[in-house]
């Protein structure tokens, strides 16, 4: 299950250091914190255990970074598309 960003955006600010911290994931799953991190000024480190999880992971960095690199001058338009674009992983 992929949760909202919105969510781990509350959580990340919440619970974890200030613009430029560090947050650990050691459960990855489907890589949402990262995602949250990235949209929040903060470094993110994450693992994996569950292979299916971990391609997932891959997946959506890929597509986080090529996000990042047509949007990197416009915040506002990375978060737009990370948050709304993200691709169906076939869950109904």
């Amino acid at each position: 299950m992929v949760k909202p960003i919105a969510i781990m955006k509350y959580l990340v600010n919440m619970f974890s250091t200030p613009d430029g911290g560090t947050v650990y994931d050691p459960f990855m799953g489907s890589g949402t914190t990262g995602i949250a991190c990235k949209i929040l000024d903060r470094d993110f480190i994450g693992s994996e255990i569950d292979k299916d999880y971990f391609e997932i992971d891959k997946a959506r960095i890929a597509y986080d970074w090529e996000a990042w690199e047509f949007n990197k001058n416009n915040k506002e338009e990375y978060v737009r598309t990370v948050e709304h674009d993200f691709f169906d992983f076939g869950e109904e």
